[in-house]
């Protein structure tokens, strides 16, 4: 495969404009979706355009290449895993080209939740509303014919799609007008009963487009009748291709045959859609029931009503959020076995909630339901609501290690009527198979969503999966029902289409013949599956760990070694693709918001170890890992916002400590390894540092031997530093006793050697509050400089004399507190992770951030009042390493307490500083470009001052707006009286950067 993936890239050469990516890594990273199949292709190719995939299409058919397209990888059958190429559409067709008064034109790699948010600004919406909506792309939806809950009322995106713009196999492209969007009345004598009219072709029709157009007019016309005589038991039938309304008075119509083909018979690059107005209104409410068939029994009930969606939970899901996850959220009480989640769309609130109320009448009267919360229009009380279902889905995804809930059985349908036969009959099954399962329902269609609790790494498990699948779908079939109704077809389904359509089946293959006559366009799904494969490729399950082979001369390749442990942590990830959202105020993996590429986002760094695990790297290796190291800059948002918690941040440190042990270190990382020497050479030797940091030529210099952008405002140094002020003040004498405790200040080297007024507004704040303040004499930084640049010895140096230094100071009674998040993320995260130490430990257990301490004394009571006034408008930017140290990151509310204090909270994102990444000149467009939405927010703000507890925060702050910005606890100090000279520092303008002076 390597030889043949190196050939495909010297022959696209000068051709292909995209990226083509043929290493193993990249190979081996797009091998999964969100599914649980695995198949490695050969080469991995971003396109441009429509143009450059043509070009990829026309060498690939020549080639005999499969192609198989793909957009978000969230899909659940393995709809977007394939041999040959994988082409990625996600990352620049993403452009929303129109919106009309009634449609939207769009190219396929828009992301719904983007589409959604431009829709709403003109009071329209798409209907559809698929699960993944955050970060599926139109594309997808498209290729698997997407609804979302709201089926029951709103259909499928087949119903919607106007136009496509599509490639062949041959690389010929073509516009498909759908005729129910341009009428096509019929002559004069002409029935749509007994034929099919072929349109006038439109003049632009290439010669491949009108050859699909007439043999597929053909195939209809001369099997129209066992088309209408196949038996539809369920309108909620996705498995396969939807024959029967293609054809239409006004000709075939090929456009919506596409929809829903999963990129077997043309690779869609834009669309055009239908859109609807906002509802006029919309309730939700939740009801509860004592058992599991008589939440299903209900569903009758709900059928008389007109709603949009209704929800079953199983007990199984319910157990997983019976203590609410966080105040304000509802709570399940033991004795509900089921839950409906019910939403009602109506032209008013009013009639919403009319209907709401006299649902919730119906069923309490009738089916014993237990109203859990009334029918409300309230967005605050509906997003309580449906966090009841977030919280349960996301509750199996963090199982752990052993059975977990597993995709490939969980889009099954039955007629609405047999779902409560159905339901019998699948527990009778589950039980008889001595298989834990979760189930959500969706009452309205018989849609049943079914997950095994089962553990791929075993191999009995992964046999008992095929079997509950084939009893499963033989029993949906048997009740009429459908194996696929909202998930594709996919690998998952393959094997069990022609049971379903039965005599429909060979004009599936017909179908596949006409529109890809080499079985070239994601073969191997919905028909003439692949006889060299398994019918299930299952993903590789983790090996026992054994070390790396040796080569000839006795020595590993590439000394990269990764434990079982790191392997086990990557495997907790369901690859859900959850983390490739862009949607504020989330701010999960800044970095790959702009790069867009698969390789960048969170669960491919997860999936790198379980593959690393599994094979080995080698040399040729080296590069892609050091990339993909490279689009990490530890901001630890990944970790606190995925529902499972998977620690990608320590997965990619243990990377980037191996990479730095076998490559050694680059300019940059050299340097930010002696952080502690230069920050504190620099002071000492101010004012000549910072006369030298102002002079153009020696920045040029410093970039060219260090790595550090020329471009970026570097903060002055402070003579003396504050340690030489603390020792003046008797600070590093141990105090006595105090009213409200004794703390050891760690003060790291912002506050020490570049602002000492924080330093001391930290002390003169703690003080104020009757607390005694020691600063240890002989701490060192906290690390930041190794630990982000992968140098573990180093940082395990650092940590190794901070930790003695400051366990000293615990056992003696001390607090520790610091005014830096990232110094208190490393003392209570890092330190205990790489060490290992009971010493390390007992530091992290009694390590506090300084304004998460005065808000928690505020929530007591404890913290002092007598404010002065500050007549400022402030915009405060909460850092990602204060929020990933789990407490409340409340300081704007902290800062509210002083009187005529205007305070706005930023929830634009990440800075994009990222410590010290940002000040490498080869980073700085990328913090920028990270950094936009901050600007955006600050701008329209309009505020005189920008607060942050970071330091590198601030530097960004104070880079995109040209005025100071300042640590909250200095504006705390000013309103306490307790720091005048801070005063006049406020009003001083900022002198330009070097980027905007030049």
């Amino acid at each position: 495969m390597a030889q043949a993936s190196t050939t495909l890239a010297e022959d696209l050469r000068g051709l292909f404009r995209g990226m083509l990516r043929v290493d193993a890594v990249a190979r081996r990273l797009y091998a999964r979706d969100a599914s649980i199949f695995e198949v490695e292709p050969q080469a991995v190719a971003i396109p441009q355009d429509a143009d450059d995939l043509a070009v990829l299409l026309k060498y690939c058919q020549e080639h005999q290449l499969p192609v198989t397209a793909r957009g978000a990888g969230t899909g659940l059958a393995g709809e977007s895993v394939g041999a040959g190429v994988i082409v990625d559409l996600s990352v620049h067709f993403q452009a929303i080209r129109q919106i009309a008064s009634d449609s939207v034109t769009v190219e396929a790699g828009v992301r719904y939740a983007a589409l959604a948010a431009a829709l709403a600004e003109q009071g329209r919406r798409l209907a559809p509303d698929p699960a993944s909506g955050d970060v599926c792309t139109i594309g997808g939806m498209i290729a698997t014919n997407a609804s979302g809950s709201n089926l029951y009322r709103h259909g499928y995106i087949r119903d919607y799609v106007q136009e496509l713009e599509v490639l062949w196999d041959n690389g010929e492209s073509a516009r498909l007008i759908s005729p129910a969007a341009r009428p096509c009345p019929l002559k004069r004598g002409e029935s749509g009963e007994t034929g099919v009219r072929p349109a006038a072709p439109p003049a632009a029709e290439g010669p491949r487009t009108a050859d699909i157009r007439r043999g597929v007019t053909e195939l209809l016309s001369a099997h129209r009748h066992l088309i209408a005589c196949r038996p539809t038991a369920t309108p909620y039938d996705r498995c396969g291709y939807r024959l029967d309304d293609v054809w239409t008075p006004a000709g075939v119509d090929l456009a919506r045959l596409l929809v829903g083909s999963e990129g077997t018979l043309g690779l869609v690059t834009a669309a055009r859609l239908r859109t609807i107005p906002l509802p006029g209104g919309c309730a939700m409410l939740l009801l509860g029931f004592a058992s599991l068939e008589a939440a299903v029994r209900a569903g009758s009930d709900c059928r008389r009503f007109p709603l949009t969606a209704c929800d079953l939970l199983d007990q199984r899901l319910l157990s997983l959020r019976r203590r609410p996850a966080h105040p304000g959220a509802l709570a399940i009480p033991p004795s509900v076995a089921a839950a409906l989640l019910v939403t009602i769309e109506a032209d008013s609130p009013e009639q919403a909630l009319e209907r709401g109320w006299g649902l919730a009448n119906t069923l309490c009267s009738a089916a014993g339901a237990v109203l859990l919360a009334e029918p409300s229009c309230d967005p605050q009380q509906q997003a309580r609501m449906r966090a009841v279902r977030q919280e349960a889905v996301r509750g199996l995804y963090a199982l752990g290690p052993g059975p977990r809930p597993l995709p490939g059985i969980e889009d099954l349908g039955v007629p609405a009527e047999e779902l409560p036969a159905f339901i019998a009959a699948l527990l009778e099954l589950l039980q008889r198979r001595e298989v834990t399962a979760a189930l959500l329902i969706h009452l309205l269609t018989g849609q049943v969503h079914l997950r095994p609790l089962l553990d791929l790494e075993q191999p009995q498990d992964r046999v008992r999966l095929w079997t509950l699948a084939e009893e499963v779908h033989t029993l949906v079939l048997r009740l009429g029902g459908t194996v696929s109704t909202q998930h594709g077809v996919g690998w998952a389904r393959t094997p069990w289409v022609e049971r379903q359509v039965g005599p429909l089946y060979p004009l599936y293959r017909e179908l596949k013949r006409i529109f890809d006559p080499r079985h070239l366009l994601n073969p191997g799904k919905i028909v003439g599956p692949d006889p060299s494969r398994e019918a299930w490729p299952l993903y590789e399950p983790l090996p026992p760990p054994n070390p790396p082979p040796l080569s000839a001369n006795g020595r590993r390749p590439l000394p990269l070694v990764f434990d079982a442990a790191a392997a086990a942590e990557a495997a907790r990830c369901s690859r859900c693709g959850d983390c490739r959202t862009h949607q504020l105020p989330q701010r999960m993996c800044p970095l790959f918001r702009i790069a867009e590429l698969e390789l960048a986002a969170p669960r491919a760094k997860a999936e790198l170890f379980r593959l690393l695990h599994n094979h080995p790297p080698r040399p040729e290796d080296l590069d892609a890992l050091t990339q993909i190291a490279d689009w990490c800059f530890l901001c630890e948002m990944c970790r606190l916002e995925c529902d499972v918690h998977v620690d990608v941040p320590r997965l990619m440190l243990e990377l980037k400590g191996q990479l730095h042990a076998v490559e050694g270190p680059r300019r940059f990382e050299w340097f930010l390894s002696r952080l502690d020497f230069w920050a504190a050479w620099g002071s000492r030797l101010a004012p000549l540092s910072n006369f030298l940091l102002r002079r153009r030529l020696f920045r040029w210099l410093l970039e060219k031997l260090t790595g550090l952008s020329r471009h970026r405002r570097l903060p002055r140094f402070a003579r003396p530093s504050f340690f030489r002020w603390a020792r003046r003040q008797g600070l590093t004498e141990h105090p006595p006793a105090a009213a409200r405790g004794r703390f050891a200040y760690f003060v790291d080297l912002y506050a020490a050697y570049h602002d000492p007024s924080l330093a001391e507004a930290v002390v003169a704040v703690l003080r104020h509050h009757g607390s005694a303040v020691y600063v240890p004499p002989r701490q060192r930084s906290a690390g930041l400089g190794p630990w982000s640049a992968g140098d573990l010895e180093a940082f395990r140096e650092l940590a190794r004399h901070n930790v003695r230094l400051l366990a000293e100071c615990v056992r003696d009674g001390y607090h520790i507190v610091c005014s830096e998040p990232t110094a208190a993320l490393l003392l209570r995260r890092y330190y205990p992770l790489l060490l290992d130490d009971p010493e390390a430990r007992l530091v992290a257990e009694h390590t506090q951030e300084l304004t998460t301490l005065l808000v928690h004394w505020q929530q007591q009571g404890l913290l002092r009042e007598d404010f002065q006034p500050l007549p400022w408008h402030v915009a405060h930017h909460t850092p990602c390493h204060l929020k990933a140290l789990g407490g409340p990151a409340a300081t704007a509310t902290l800062l509210e307490r002083v009187p005529a204090l205007r305070v706005e909270p930023l929830e634009a994102g990440c800075s994009g500083m990222a410590g010290l990444w940002g000040q490498h000149a080869a980073a700085l467009p990328l913090s920028l470009q990270v950094a936009q939405p901050l600007a955006a927010a600050l701008s329209a703000a309009r505020a005189t001052l920008t607060t942050s507890e970071c330091s590198a925060c601030r530097l960004q702050l104070q880079h995109l707006t040209g005025y100071r910005s300042f640590h909250p606890v200095q504006l705390l100090a000013l309103a306490y009286g307790l720091l005048p000279a801070l005063q006049p520092r406020l009003s001083l303008p900022l002198p330009l950067s070097p980027l905007l002076s030049e």
